[in-house]
């Protein structure tokens, strides 16, 4: 009786303690089931400019995208684009965060505006590359997975001018 109250208790907080200690990973707003950070691998390259691009995460409200530059000179900057919708308006507003002082080393990417944890990985599962970001929330650790899209789109007239430093004669 003993032994099998023993491994019930034992069975009991193994269940428990995995429980809590899991990672929640998400991709597109939804909850990657079954999916853990062995699931992902570092995505390095040996110019950084590799990983100038779109990254898309989130859905719907909830949305947003990242898009990475890196100059010629190999100067590095960041822009968070999303919607937010205004009652006052009535109608959803477009929002953009600059950052830069953007420094990216090995397959990590930091900025002093940031505040974010992020890493460039693949998803092996689906052979997808993207951006790994992680955060706490209710003292709950979790993951958001934004996949590449694809090259920079830069809305505007003069797009260019988002992506690349200008000379004076320009």
């Amino acid at each position: 009786m003993k032994k099998v109250i023993t491994t019930s208790i034992c069975i009991m907080v193994l269940l428990f303690t995995s429980a809590f200690s899991a990672e929640e990973i998400y991709w597109g707003g939804e909850d990657l089931e079954g999916v853990t950070l062995k699931d992902f691998r570092k995505d390095t390259v040996s110019d950084i400019s590799k990983y100038k691009g779109e990254y898309h995460f989130g859905e719907s409200e909830a949305e947003s995208t990242l898009k990475i530059i890196v100059t010629p000179a190999g100067k590095i900057y960041a822009q968070l684009y999303w919607s937010e919708y205004s009652d006052k308006k009535n109608k959803w507003d477009l929002i953009v965060e600059n950052y830069n002082n953007v420094k990216i080393s090995g397959n990590k990417i930091t900025s002093s505006g940031f505040g974010m944890d992020a890493e460039f990985v693949i998803y092996t599962k689906e052979n997808v590359r993207g951006i790994l970001e992680s955060y706490t929330e209710n003292g709950k650790k979790s993951y958001e997975f934004g996949n590449y899209v694809g090259a920079l789109s830069m809305p505007g007239k003069y797009p260019e001018m988002s992506i690349r430093e200008i000379t004076k004669e320009e």
